[in-house]
């Protein structure tokens, strides 16, 4: 009697083990649910999505160094200021110290230009010959445009006419406070100087076009 009463009790305990209950999961054929924990193992490396393959997110920038410190110059052998510029339309502002300890660039070529300056608008011609020689050596250009045709202040509407005409494949922008012109007499348009990229010192600076002047420089400057 005994063997029987404790089969009846396994049989029983068997019933109740198998799903009857309220809190079940329905009759205890299909898998419970499975809780992830802060100790669940992380997936594998090769399933994740890299962020920058996602629409709509945006890619992470390692911070630059931080722009060098006053005091600043107005000459060959100084710091040149982190001057600011503007690209119109979408209101793009291009800082020098976007260029600072550039990874790919060693050189910066900035120069000072108005609508009104018959130089300035052969110089935009040939510089994109001088892109394209000396960029894959380590030089970028900035070419700022600080008036209008007229001797006006500069204007989105300038801006695209220029563009339309004399526009290069570097970077031009507009200088509305004329902040180059500190460093030239705007009798002597245009400004060109050189900056050394990893220091912001400024290695070069000459008014008027001499594109033979300007290439011996960087000869010197980009080996």
């Amino acid at each position: 009697m005994k063997m029987v009463a404790v089969l009846a009790a396994l049989a029983l305990g068997l019933i109740a083990c198998d799903g009857g209950g309220d809190g079940g999961n329905g009759g205890g054929n299909e898998p419970e649910d499975t809780f992830v924990g802060e100790d669940t193992e992380a997936p594998p490396a090769d399933t994740l999505v890299p962020l920058d393959t996602i629409p709509g997110v945006d890619h992470y920038v390692p911070p630059r160094a931080e722009y060098p410190k006053p005091p600043y110059g107005k000459t060959v052998g100084t710091v040149i200021e982190d001057h600011s510029f503007l690209i119109p339309g979408d209101n793009t502002v291009v800082k020098l110290s976007d260029y600072y300890q550039h990874e790919t660039k060693k050189l910066l070529l900035i120069n000072a230009s108005a609508g009104w300056c018959g130089a300035c608008k052969q110089e935009a011609g040939e510089l994109n010959g001088t892109f394209a020689e000396y960029g894959p050596k380590g030089l970028d250009i900035l070419y700022t445009l600080f008036e209008d045709w007229n001797g006006g202040p500069v204007s989105q509407e300038f801006y695209e006419g220029w563009m339309a005409q004399y526009g290069g494949d570097y970077t031009t922008v507009l200088d509305t406070t004329f902040e180059m012109g500190i460093y030239f007499n705007v009798e002597a348009t245009p400004m060109n100087m050189l900056v050394d990229l990893e220091t912001m010192e400024i290695v070069w600076l000459e008014t008027g076009f001499n594109a033979a002047k300007l290439e011996a420089r960087l000869d010197e400057l980009l080996p």
